[in-house]
C-alpha cells in the first residue's frame, strides 16, 4: 500500500465516522435512516472510484 493510499484510507475512515455519527444523532426515523445509509454507500463508491 502506498503512502497516498494510506492517507486516503485515513480520510475515508474519518468521513465514514462523521456520517455514522450524523445518522445516530440526527435521524430517528428508520426509513430516513435507511435512505441516509444508502447515500453514504454511494459516497463510498464515489471515493473508491476517485481514488483507485
Amino acid at each position: 500500500i502506498t503512502h497516498n493510499k494510506l492517507k486516503v484510507l485515513r480520510f475515508f475512515a474519518f468521513f465514514v465516522s462523521i456520517n455514522l455519527n450524523f445518522n445516530d444523532t440526527k435521524l430517528n426515523n428508520q426509513a430516513r435512516n435507511t435512505s441516509m445509509q444508502n447515500t453514504v454507500k454511494q459516497r463510498i463508491k464515489i471515493i473508491f472510484v476517485a481514488y483507485p
